[in-house]
């Protein structure tokens, strides 16, 4: 695999337009790299108080079944890693001892050997990608000659479902926040009331609150501090 092969990947989960089109273009890639399973799993921070997972795999469908019955994303270490790091990490007899039921099952559906890592990409959303197969474990000279592409396919991959996931959570073009208005709200961010804001920004109060206002009318929320938490998850204020 070389640099031209990492731009055919670029290019062909670019083009991708739906959820379905997207996976199987990561699901070939991923076969290139040696695995027969993939899965992406992606967090949309909004509503803030019920932030949604989207999950997308190959999965053999009796497994999904199973992993979301019994709740196991709440105790996969694999997930539980990749929610604090983007280390890669390997799935190994240490970490398969911490829950052997979910292990024993889903080495039953083909997912015996697996790797994974997480994007997060400070907006509030965080994704997380799974590798697996059925034979052969993964080596160190497997990792030293193909985790640079795994790596890479992690975050093309996040891309790509931002893109086709998130349309509905991201504003409209012309809902956007002005200059004006994000500065206010980063002064808001930082603990500022209206009448500091106006003092910093040799505005007055009601203009600042005017600011507030509109920019909380455009998000949807209704008061100062609804308004900072929703422009931050957008990751308007950065």
């Amino acid at each position: 695999m070389t640099v031209k092969w990492m731009d055919d990947v670029l290019d062909t989960i670019d083009n991708a337009r739906t959820e379905a089109e997207l996976l199987a273009r990561i699901v070939s890639t991923a076969k290139h790299l040696g695995f027969d399973y993939c899965a992406y799993g992606i967090r949309i921070p909004i509503p803030v108080t019920r932030p949604k997972i989207v999950m997308s795999n190959n999965f053999l469908p009796s497994w999904r079944q199973r992993y979301a019955h019994c709740k196991y994303i709440a105790v996969d270490p694999t997930v539980q890693h990749c929610t604090k790091s983007t280390i890669p990490i390997v799935w190994d007899e240490q970490m398969t001892r911490q829950n052997p039921q979910m292990w024993e099952e889903a080495r039953g559906a083909g997912l015996a050997h697996g790797w994974a890592q997480s994007c997060l990409d400070g907006r509030g959303s965080g994704g997380m990608l799974t590798l697996a197969r059925s034979n052969d474990p993964i080596t160190a000279q497997e990792l030293a000659a193909n985790q640079k592409y795994m790596r890479f396919l992690v975050h093309v991959a996040h891309q790509g479902f931002l893109r086709v996931l998130t349309p509905h959570w991201q504003l409209p073009q012309e809902k956007t926040l002005s200059q004006r208005e994000c500065e206010v709200l980063k002064w808001a961010a930082d603990g500022k009331t209206a009448h500091e804001i106006g003092l910093i920004l040799s505005l007055s109060r009601e203009t600042i609150k005017f600011h507030l206002r509109n920019a909380g009318s455009k998000l949807g929320v209704h008061n100062c501090t609804a308004t900072v938490v929703r422009a931050t998850s957008l990751g308007l204020l950065v």
